[in-house]
């Protein structure tokens, strides 16, 4: 009896030790920390190609200069942004080496956890296998897959030094664009894990978006124009805004926009897209394929500058056959 009852609280003991060294474990602290101190944060990237040769790679960053706690107070009783940017710039054999030697400009570690967009030179993207450079992206545990590429003929340090309109960063800007590109069917964002999805299908085609600074007013200002085209990882042609609408109604991701219909000088029309879904399907016959495709729009009519005086059905059918 007495064997019994000390077995049973030897067993008791084992098992608390167990749990013991399980909360142990669970309750470590991270071993790849690091102080916010010895880094900055990168928001946005731009790469083109460097180099009298155009054999190096130019990574441009866009990092958030950190900002002390007593001046970001005196910064917002004043009425000012909290935060400002610092861009820099190295050339490279390769975008790590790169990397790793701003940290001599920066004079800190960089870090691309929270990078939101990636800006590619067009001669950059025109180059053969141009994707193999940011396959370091969904490799590397610092850089994240849901960054948004973008292409642009311009120097991607003219992109990302651009003045802003709101937002305290150009890349924070940027974003914050591409969520208001639901109301205008021109355009199409791209993510950089869906770019690899992409070229690694059975069709190895995509499209990032382009952009360039354009003047407006009395300021020069970002503006997406179009789509390039990437064919077997290299970039091959451009699409305008209107090759990009129909773009976007094949990829059945218009959730918005407007459809206009002009008459003459004098009546137009314009449909407010509240909807769309577009259906595609193949038909083989022999060796002969065709492809329908069936788009259904419903909208609302937003703008009627006509001279019909009864918006009736007759009115209507008539409207939706040219829409068509």
């Amino acid at each position: 009896e007495n064997a019994s009852g000390l077995y049973l609280i030897q067993v008791m003991s084992m098992k608390h030790l167990s749990i013991f060294m399980f909360v142990l474990i669970i309750l470590t602290g991270c071993w790849d920390s690091q102080e916010l101190d010895d880094v900055v944060l990168v928001q946005g990237v731009g790469l083109s190609l460097g180099g009298e040769k155009k054999d190096k790679i130019n990574l441009i960053v866009e990092i958030i200069k950190p900002v002390s706690q007593s001046r970001q107070n005196a910064s917002s009783s004043e009425g000012q942004g909290n935060g400002q940017q610092i861009d820099l710039e190295h050339e490279a054999d390769t975008t790590l080496e790169a990397a790793r030697q701003l940290i001599a400009f920066a004079k800190r570690r960089l870090s691309f956890e929270h990078a939101r967009i990636f800006i590619i030179h067009r001669d950059l993207a025109e180059r053969e296998h141009f994707a193999r450079i940011l396959d370091t992206v969904r490799r590397d545990k610092m850089l994240r897959t849901n960054s948004y590429l973008f292409v642009t003929n311009q120097d991607p340090m003219d992109i990302l030094s651009t003045p802003t309109l709101y937002e305290s960063l150009t890349s924070n800007e940027l974003v914050s664009a591409l969520d208001q590109t639901k109301f205008i069917a021109e355009f199409a964002p791209l993510m950089i894990r869906d770019f690899f999805k992409n070229i690694e299908g059975p069709l190895p085609n995509s499209y990032i978006p382009m952009i360039r600074t354009q003047k407006n007013g009395n300021q020069v200002i970002t503006y997406l124009e179009g789509s390039a085209i990437i064919h077997e990882g290299k970039m091959v042609g451009t699409l305008n805004e209107r090759e990009t609408y129909g773009l976007n109604f094949l990829l059945d991701q218009v959730n918005g926009g407007t459809v206009s219909i002009r008459e003459n000088d004098q009546e137009r029309v314009a449909l407010e897209i509240n909807r769309s879904k577009t259906k595609i399907i193949p038909k083989l016959q022999g060796k002969k394929l065709t492809v329908e495709v069936h788009t259904m729009v419903e909208g609302i009519l937003a703008d009627n500058y006509t001279m019909e005086e009864e918006l009736d059905q007759s009115f209507f059918s008539k409207l939706e056959e040219k829409i068509e």
